[in-house]
């Protein structure tokens, strides 16, 4: 009989082996899933049209075009005159800030060091205390496209104080509390001695939060939320980036 509780205890074992290693290889492969901007400022109003094909449009490709006819089906103001069409979106305007789950995301700036691109954005929490969650890992969607369409994910991701572990950052928001989150990404292309790009497109963070129960118990298997603001058009500056602190004056 003992050897048929041994036989069950291996064989448990080893389908748990199997079924964790198949779970990493799958996450190893699956596509990267490109971004939709989910916000706009203030996390409301009409959201931007998506990039264009052939990148982000120059200046000469930005003039509007003709105004759009109104259309005849339209009732006719009190005063007998026809109302003006809506002006027309202007997808070159950039996208700094997003509230999503009572936390405000602000764009900070985006620095170059050589091939060294380091991206600050500031969380405020405007809820209740919670641990927020974010992954440099390869299946993470903590990504940002160049104008030329091509994505990068962080080598190393910082918020306030706390640094990452096993690919993860995890960091308390304490209610009304601003914190500075460091995105760093390193070895990408140059050209003449600077970066080969110089705009971050669109850029998406991709953010955990738990609750401070779960915190407490190292419980961080199932978040209360998943959000993923998105920021658009940022410009990229050259110069040092100044120390992060848990609070931006």
């Amino acid at each position: 009989m003992e050897w048929v509780v041994r036989f069950l205890f291996k064989l448990t074992l080893v389908v748990v082996a199997v079924w964790i290693g198949f779970s990493f290889v799958r996450q190893l492969f699956v596509p990267v899933e490109r971004p939709v901007v989910m916000a706009g400022p203030g996390g409301g109003g009409r959201l931007p049209e998506p990039l264009p094909r052939g990148g982000v449009p120059t200046a000469q490709d930005r003039r509007p075009g003709p105004a759009p006819p109104a259309s005849s089906g339209t009732a006719p103001s009190p005063a007998g005159e026809m109302p003006s069409p809506p002006p027309p979106i202007d997808t070159s305007k950039p996208i700094t800030e997003a509230i999503h789950d009572q936390i405000l995301y602000r764009f900070i700036d985006a620095k170059t060091q050589g091939n060294r691109l380091t991206i600050r954005p500031q969380v405020v929490n405007k809820g209740l205390d919670r641990m927020l969650e974010i992954g440099s890992l390869p299946w993470s969607k903590t990504l940002f496209y160049n104008e030329r369409s091509e994505v990068y994910r962080p080598h190393d991701v910082q918020i306030a104080n706390s640094r990452a572990n096993a690919g993860k950052t995890r960091a308390m928001l304490v209610a009304g509390v601003p914190a500075v989150i460091l995105l760093v990404y390193g070895e990408l292309p140059m050209s003449v001695g600077s970066l080969s790009f110089r705009q971050v497109a669109l850029m998406q963070l991709d953010v955990a939060l738990f609750s401070t129960e779960q915190a407490y118990r190292n419980a961080f298997g199932d978040p209360i939320a998943v959000s993923r603001p998105t920021f658009r058009m940022p410009a990229i500056t050259d110069g040092p980036v100044a120390a992060a602190s848990g609070v931006q004056r």
